[in-house]
């Protein structure tokens, strides 16, 4: 595939794995190579590339390489003993239709679907091995974009060098790549010792890629100098109870998927080039270990009658489902899973009710979630203690309902801000800002205005996300948290400033 090709300047690069793996780097391209991969075998330009123009006067014009295109060639070393293309050709890249989308594992086979593909060998339907895909996690609906080997002998051809096109709004819950990176590090000093490769956990987002098993010397400017390249913005660390996570935040899923599409990316850092690579992980596809961050500690109140509590929790557009734990607080005592009447907790549960406890016994609760992927969370910081009954009051100026006051634990480093603060936009809701449940006693405090026609509370809604449409259109994107109890939603929007909202 073509990684850069400057016109102007007459050079570019090719990206490819095999040659990644063999030489160290990428491919150059001289520019005469570049204009051989634009004609067909006579010499002759080809019109129907999609960066063939014409002039004024209806000449056409030589059409040039550009980035993404897929290309087929030979190696050979120049005189500065680097890997240099030659008998560079362009290969016809088609689009089509996921109809099966591949399994995780390395040899799963999907489907595709391809009118282009159709018309011009006489076959739509190719197949999809997952080894072709890069680390990219495809499902039925995506379209992607392929080519195929038109004078190879296996029947039905096969989709190769697959890469997911984009979706304009993409989903926020879809987990895009779920994959281990191996990045290697540079010496802290010079004439210091190598350090050993960074081998982390990755979940690839529509926004941003969360990273996992991070050391504890590792900071922002170190991930920094090899994101930046793949068109990455920003990069936060965060510290739960037990791992340190990275969020590394992208302008759009594009930049998102060129990087998980491909297996090997090369970089230079202190005058080396160096190669990371994407790996297919047993950790970070579905196995027990937990590779994505915590969500922040539950409420836990007591409910409307002895023996029962109410557990409310942060929803996270990530989790396919909850695992709630509850145990008797102080005595260190094992968690006890609490089994939902519906067989567990959905992606759009937020609290649930716990009955059937003893009244005179404290209790503290922790939420772990999983994602489409499969993998685990982190268990969030458990709840501070409360006593299943309603006479139980908050202590004064919290509005919780603690028995003993939470106590920071001695093991907390500081200089790493907490997973909720530093990734605030991870959460549908701030736990600052969430009320009470239904159902709830009155005597409870409830938001004026949120009481049914029981006399139960409702929550607030959440706050939503607005987002500007990069496109060019004159359009934003509302995204907000779904609510079990609700029938209909009222999307107001105002300027800044106003005083009226339509």
């Amino acid at each position: 595939m073509v990684k850069s090709y400057n016109e102007r300047r007459g050079f570019g690069f090719v990206a490819c794995e095999r040659t990644a793996a063999k030489f160290g780097r990428d491919v150059y391209i001289a520019k005469s190579e570049a204009r051989l991969a634009t004609e067909d075998g006579s010499g002759r330009l080809i019109s129907t590339l999609p960066s063939a123009s014409r002039s004024g006067d209806g000449r056409l014009l030589p059409p040039t390489l550009v980035e993404e295109d897929l290309v087929r060639f030979r190696v050979r070393m120049n005189a500065d003993g680097m890997p240099q293309a030659e008998k560079l050709r362009r290969v016809r890249k088609f689009a089509g239709l996921v109809a099966v989308a591949p399994e995780a594992e390395a040899g799963a086979i999907g489907r595709v679907n391809s009118e282009e593909l159709g018309l011009a060998f006489g076959q739509r339907e190719v197949l999809l091995r997952r080894a072709h895909c890069g680390q990219v996690r495809l499902s039925v609906g995506d379209w992607v974009s392929f080519c195929v080997d038109a004078h190879g002998s296996i029947v039905p051809m096969e989709a190769l060098l697959v890469l997911l096109v984009p979706r304009r709004t993409q989903v926020l819950e879809q987990v895009l790549g779920c994959f281990a990176l191996s990045l290697p590090r540079s010496p802290v000093c010079e004439g210091w010792p190598v350090q050993l490769d960074l081998n982390l956990d990755c979940h690839a987002l529509a926004d941003r890629i969360i990273l996992s098993g991070l050391p504890g010397d590792v900071d922002e400017g170190e991930l920094m100098r090899f994101f930046t390249k793949h068109g990455a913005t920003g990069v936060a660390l965060a510290r739960s109870r037990t791992a340190v996570f990275a969020s590394v935040a992208f302008p759009s899923s594009g930049e998102i998927v060129k990087f998980v599409g491909r297996g090997v990316h090369t970089f230079s850092d202190d005058k080396d080039t160096r190669l990371a690579r994407l790996l297919l992980s047993n950790r970070a596809c579905g196995s027990s270990k937990t590779s994505l961050p915590g969500l922040p500690a539950p409420v836990l109140s007591p409910g409307e009658h002895a023996g029962v509590l109410m557990l409310r929790w942060s929803p996270i557009v990530l989790a396919r489902g909850y695992i709630v734990e509850l145990r008797p607080a102080g005595v260190q005592a094992e968690w006890s899973v609490v089994d939902a009447l519906s067989g567990g907790f959905s992606k759009h549960s937020s609290s649930c009710r716990v009955s059937g406890l003893p009244s005179n016994v404290a209790f503290e609760a922790r939420i772990t979630y999983s994602a489409t992927c499969g993998c685990s969370s982190d268990a969030s910081d458990a709840s501070t203690w409360c006593v299943a009954h309603p006479s139980s009051t908050p202590a004064p100026g919290t509005g919780y309902w603690p028995q003993v006051l939470p106590v920071t634990p001695s093991h907390q480093h500081l200089a790493l801000a907490p997973v909720t603060q530093a990734w605030p936009g991870m959460w549908q809701h701030s736990p600052a800002t969430m009320a009470p449940v239904a159902p709830v006693a009155p005597s409870v405090h409830t938001p004026p205005g949120w009481n049914c026609a029981h006399g139960f509370g409702n929550p607030p809604p959440s706050t939503p996300e607005l987002r500007a449409v990069h496109d060019g259109e004159h359009a934003l994107i509302v995204s907000w948290a779904a609510a079990p109890q609700a029938t209909a939603y009222v999307v107001e929007l105002r300027e800044p400033g106003a005083l009226r909202a339509e």
